[in-house]
């Protein structure tokens, strides 16, 4: 919401003396006030943080102290990155950008065309398959577009991530202040809180100087 702040001559006077310095003089050389009683600006206020903005906030926390281990027991999983070699052809011949060698991949976030992670689940390190798939007909290269292809894949190796849950335990371990979730959370929401309010502020400011040089 916007309202119109009308800017007082004490007020003006406050900032020009600290932008100066706190020498007790006010020098010309440094700030010159001239039209500065009743200006108005169009003050900005800061957003609200919403529960959202919280539960984002503390997800971003929650994936920094995450840890990956390399997987070699078991078979490829939804949600593991895996390491790949690929080869991509079109009636037997390959065609431009469809080869890598040892790209990351992590199954399930929708990076290849539809089937191809799909296609890597269930497979186990050292294993080469073939996976027969389309093209959307949307996709960018026309050439491509709506086309049957077909992918040789190398898997060499499986790692999985670990995301670590919140509790009391996990906020105490981050936190020099909240013990437990919910004083966590009101806590982010402070923070949040400032950090939205000090560029309002910042612009406010910035704006009001402006109007009175």
């Amino acid at each position: 919401m916007k309202k119109k702040l009308a800017v007082l001559a004490a007020g003006i006077c406050a900032l020009s003396l600290f932008l100066t310095g706190c020498s007790g003089e006010i020098s010309n050389d440094y700030v010159t006030i001239t039209k500065y009683k009743g200006v108005e600006i169009d003050k900005v206020d800061a957003d609200a943080v919403s529960d959202n903005d919280v539960e984002a906030q503390i997800n971003s926390v929650l994936q920094s102290k995450s840890t990956t281990t390399e997987v070699t027991d078991r078979a490829a999983q939804t949600g593991d990155t895996v390491t790949i070699d690929y080869e991509g052809k079109k009636d037997g011949v390959a065609f431009d950008g469809g080869t890598a060698t040892d790209a990351q991949l992590t199954l399930g976030s929708g990076q290849f065309i539809d089937g191809f992670e799909d296609g890597v689940v269930g497979h186990n390190i050292g294993d080469t398959f073939d996976l027969d798939l389309t093209f959307p007909e949307n996709y960018g290269n026309e050439d491509l577009a709506g086309q049957a292809v077909v992918f040789t894949v190398t898997l060499k190796g499986i790692s999985q991530t670990d995301v670590p849950e919140l509790t009391d335990e996990f906020v105490q371990s981050v936190s020099d202040t909240s013990k437990t979730v919910e004083e966590y959370k009101k806590e982010i929401k402070k923070i949040s809180e400032k950090k939205r309010q000090r560029k309002p502020a910042e612009y406010n400011q910035g704006k009001c100087m402006e109007s009175s040089t």
